[in-house]
């Protein structure tokens, strides 16, 4: 079957640049290395959007500079290793030396690689290039020339070297070599200082570039899969190993304070089964630690002191690696692809002040306008990030009786209110969650819908249009449960694709506002028409004797029935309708707000020119209008009061008083 219809890819390693939309990158098994947006414009992130190919092969670590990832270093088995040109979509093989080692045994190479050798690009100068093999190489001009800055970094048992294979055939492809180098690590905090994990359970460091090595290795034999030099203390440092190899499935997971002199095991709460692959420290909140394992993921809060297991939705499969980024978690599984856990932030501000209060509004991130759209139901493609802003709240207790209102409102910095959701609202766009523990609301950064008027589409309960997309700018965020109300602040940014001018958004907005607001009012204005018109119909019915009143009333009508035509198409009952009954103002009004309002600014001349037009035809039939409200029907409720006619009246000749018995 197509290799589309399934999120099936294994990966080893997760990257990501500083792009926006950040990109991921992996090696997958049996497959290519592989770049993908972590959201793309339209309903999801589909097969079009990656590059099935950035260098390296099946089992790559990927690296390059965040800020400008032209140049991709990545690798594969036996030490392959290519420059990818993410420009011109070439590549280079970049090995140290270019034996080729499929087939050889390993006590004969210059070097022995791992099937998924290290490389990492420095976040202090995205000139020097770091590759791994039983020894760490160093470039400062990309990948021409290597200098070896270690010692062999490796048990070196030679005893676990040489032909692998056997007893009918070798089996040379890489995977057999031991003695390798599984990870590099540097440190945030100053240039120089690297970290090395070995297959076999070596760990060293190095405070000076490689001048002096030493072996700080926290206990048994196994694979060093990760390690986690913390962005908040220069002298912690957790990594994780496997001994699943050696039959034993026990998490091992370490931490250091002094830069390895003594290490302590921190895996209380993962189970014996969930061997951890890779530990990650939040840089935004320190001892905040998440655990990669094989069977899921785990959250600490206290630095490795306790953990808990953090999979929600996540399938529960083998987490090869994972990335805090952008305050978001990147996981790469093993059978189950990529996966994105957005926004950290309430992890971030999660106490026990949060935990004891009965009512939590929490910060909520600052978020961006791009045309993405959330559609998880679509199959065969990656979901984008729900967009717009969420909103997330933490009710401690809600019984089941519990009939209080809870109202979230969303406010300009000035403190026009824009968007109101309620837990009593019947409609799913209005509606505010109301559970205890966690809730989110995802507010779509448009204002308030317009209602509409009979006889236009869209038909049925709904009866109401998006609003506008409000521009960059500050906005607060008001929660109300019973008497008590919170409140939070928060940006919105524009897309910083776009590199449009602040001045252009106020020129948009300005003029989708007024759009907006005149759109409300002809539906609002011809709300009160069809009003007007019902209730005509219903006195004429009445007195159908008095034609006086029968014809003002018809006169009426008949101006209502020809404002109305002007304003809407009530045999518009299908969007297909569109190409089979005239569009009318309303239409036209609505569609130009939507065109603008989706439109990257500036505004252009054809938008400023039609709008004029548009404008200019509603005033004057809002002209129309306003004589029906505002003389006719004066003009119609002078002629019944002089008449006598009672508004609220039983029809004539209907339920007549019973005459008294004679």
């Amino acid at each position: 079957s197509t290799q589309r219809n399934q999120p099936t890819a294994q990966f080893y390693r997760v990257n990501a640049d500083n792009r926006f939309p950040y990109w991921l990158y992996a090696g997958q098994q049996d497959n290519t290395t592989v770049a993908t947006p972590a959201a793309a414009n339209g309903i999801g992130i589909d097969w079009q959007d990656w590059i099935a190919g950035v260098g390296g092969g099946e089992a790559a670590h990927v690296a390059f500079n965040p800020d400008d990832p032209t140049y991709i270093y990545s690798t594969t088995i036996t030490g392959m290793i290519d420059e990818y040109n993410l420009k011109t979509g070439k590549q280079k093989a970049v090995k140290p030396y270019p034996i080729f080692d499929l087939g050889e045994p390993s006590d004969e190479m210059k070097f022995r690689y791992n099937w998924n050798p290290p490389v990492m690009v420095s976040q202090h100068d995205p000139q020097v290039i770091y590759y791994g093999s039983n020894v760490i190489h160093k470039s400062t001009n990309r990948a021409n020339k290597w200098q070896v800055i270690s010692p062999d970094l490796t048990r070196n048992d030679t005893t676990h070297l040489g032909l692998m294979g056997g007893p009918i055939t070798n089996e040379a492809a890489g995977g057999e070599i031991y003695h390798t180098l599984m990870t590099i690590a540097e440190s945030p905090h100053a240039a120089g200082i690297i970290w090395s994990g070995a297959d076999d359970g070596l760990v060293h460091y190095t405070s000076d570039g490689g001048g002096h090595w030493q072996n700080v290795s926290p206990g048994p034999e196994g694979i060093i899969n990760s390690i986690e030099v913390s962005p908040h203390q220069p002298g912690t440092v957790y990594l994780t190993l496997m001994r699943y190899k050696f039959n034993d499935f026990a998490p091992y997971i370490y931490k250091t304070t002094n830069n390895g002199q003594s290490w302590v095991q921190i895996n209380k709460g993962i189970p014996v089964g969930a061997y951890a692959r890779v530990v990650r420290e939040d840089p935004a909140r320190e001892g905040l630690l998440y655990a990669g394992t094989e069977k899921g993921i785990y959250l600490s809060f206290d630095a490795g002191a306790s953990w808990q297991k953090m999979n929600l939705n996540l399938p529960n499969v083998p987490i090869t690696d994972l990335k805090v980024h952008h305050n978001d978690l990147l996981a790469a599984t093993h059978g189950r692809g990529f996966w994105i856990l957005d926004d950290l932030t309430p992890l971030h501000q999660l106490n026990a002040t949060v935990a004891n209060s009965e009512v939590y509004l929490f910060q909520p991130r600052d978020t961006y306008n791009t045309q993405s759209i959330n559609t998880a139901k679509v199959p065969y493609i990656g979901t984008n990030p729900t967009p717009g802003a969420a909103i997330k709240y933490y009710l401690k207790h809600i019984a089941g009786d519990d009939s209080t209102e809870l109202v979230v409102n969303i406010r300009d910095a000035a403190g026009n209110l824009l968007r109101s959701y309620s837990s009593n609202a019947q409609k799913d766009n209005h509606k505010a969650s109301k559970q205890s523990g966690m809730n989110a609301l995802y507010w779509d950064l448009q204002t308030e819908p317009i209602k509409v008027a009979e006889g236009v589409m869209p038909a049925g309960p709904a009866k109401e249009l998006p609003g506008y997309t409000v521009g960059p700018g500050n906005y607060v965020v008001e929660l109300t449960y019973g008497e008590t109300t919170r409140q939070q602040t928060f940006a919105v940014k524009a897309d910083p694709r776009d590199g449009v001018p602040p001045t252009a958004y106020d020129e948009k907005l300005t003029l989708v506002k007024q759009l907006y607001q005149e759109v409300d009012n002809l539906y609002r204005g011809l709300v009160d028409l069809q009003e007007v018109r019902e209730q005509i119909d219903r006195m004429t019915q009445r007195l159908p004797d008095d034609q006086e009143i029968n014809d003002m009333g018809d006169e009426i009508i008949e101006k209502i029935n020809s404002v109305e035509d002007e304003l809407i198409s009530p045999k518009q009952e299908t969007f297909q309708d569109i190409i089979n009954y005239r569009n009318k103002l309303d239409r036209q009004l609505y569609n130009l707000l939507q065109t603008i309002d989706g439109n990257i600014p500036p505004v252009t001349e054809g938008e400023k020119e039609l709008s004029g037009e548009l404008l200019e035809q509603w005033q004057e039939v809002q002209q129309e209008l306003n004589t029906i409200i505002h003389e006719d029907i004066g003009n119609f409720n002078d002629l019944l009061r002089q008449k006598g006619v009672q508004y609220i009246a039983p029809s004539k000749g209907k339920n007549e008083k019973p005459k008294k018995a004679s």
